[in-house]
């Protein structure tokens, strides 16, 4: 039998369809529809604690091909990214954000689903695009088609992926540890996680290329613990009190 193909089409789903080399179509697996939601960050309420510390860290490092934020559940990891995001946006950069969850776990529905989220800000691939196994050789063609359609954009670009911890796939991994080590000056990755990704940094690390802040950077200082008081429980608390 001839080696099965697989192909996706990003426009708003995605189809996984299979064929054989000779191009006749056996059967369309699945189709999944992905809510447009999870291409954009939650809102910013009104009494949301700025985290001007951090985000000027962010400001300092944004030239950082990867900014990587660690943290246990509610340490603000979401909300953190979206001010960046915003900052981002009023910079005049290109910014695509990707909430992830339980459906992202594997290769296929990583990629196509962070496909989609780039070219609603203008990255251009190809309308058809081959998945072949998980392979070393699928994932530089794809790595590749990804840098080309970033090479291509003429602003920088921010992708934002929240949740990343959903992913349990090592291809995904790979994927991602090939797109940093290839990844143009133009293109800068922002990931929030409950735990560190298997990802070797140490090469950005050392090239003032990487952005950290972990679950010992995230608490609220004075300041802000002062802020979120007085926003949420009124001003008549007393800084005594804190």
């Amino acid at each position: 039998m001839a080696p099965i193909a697989a192909r996706a089409i990003f426009c708003g789903q995605w189809l996984f369809g299979l064929g054989t080399d000779s191009g006749n179509d056996l059967t369309t697996a699945f189709t999944r529809q992905v809510a447009s939601t999870r291409f954009s960050p939650p809102r910013i309420g009104s009494k949301t604690v700025r985290r001007a510390d951090l985000l000027t860290h962010l400001e300092r490092m944004r030239h950082a091909t990867l900014a990587l934020v660690t943290g246990s559940a509610g340490y603000g990891k979401t909300t953190l990214l979206a001010q960046w995001r915003e900052r981002c946006v009023k910079a005049g950069a290109d910014v695509a954000w990707l909430s992830l969850s339980a459906d992202e776990a594997d290769y296929a529905a990583f990629c196509a689903t962070l496909f989609m989220a780039m070219q609603r800000v203008g990255l251009r691939a190809e309308p058809e695009l081959l998945f072949e196994d998980a392979n070393p050789a699928g994932i530089d063609a794809l790595v590749a088609m990804l840098v080309d359609g970033v090479l291509d954009l003429s602003k920088d670009i921010y992708v934002f992926i929240d949740d990343y911890h959903f992913v349990d796939a090592p291809p995904v991994h790979r994927f991602m540890q090939k797109l940093l080590d290839q990844a143009p000056g133009t293109l800068h990755v922002v990931i929030a996680s409950r735990v560190a990704p298997p990802l070797a940094l140490s090469r950005l690390r050392m090239t003032n290329q990487l952005a950290e802040l972990d679950s010992t950077a995230l608490p609220f200082g004075m300041a802000e613990t002062r802020s979120f008081v007085e926003e949420n429980l009124g001003t008549g608390c007393r800084s005594s009190m804190l």
